[in-house]
């Protein structure tokens, strides 16, 4: 049971990171976004690639550029 509640703990916090960085790319705030990518991208739960080809875009750096 404990292993089921860290597991849900875990998703619960990667999917904020993730809407974290969607609210941060749309407020220009890309450095934020990508710091939040960071932290979310795991084997629990991948950052959708078509955000971050969007994030690449318009703040003008791939995944390393932190």
């Amino acid at each position: 049971m404990v292993v089921s509640y860290r597991v849900i703990l875990k998703g619960s916090i990667m999917r904020h990171l993730q809407n974290s960085a969607i609210a941060c790319c749309q407020n220009g705030e890309y450095d934020r976004a990508w710091e939040d990518v960071h932290k979310a991208q795991s084997p629990a739960l991948q950052v959708p690639p078509e955000f971050l080809n969007d994030l690449r875009e318009v703040s003008g750096r791939d995944w390393n550029g932190l």
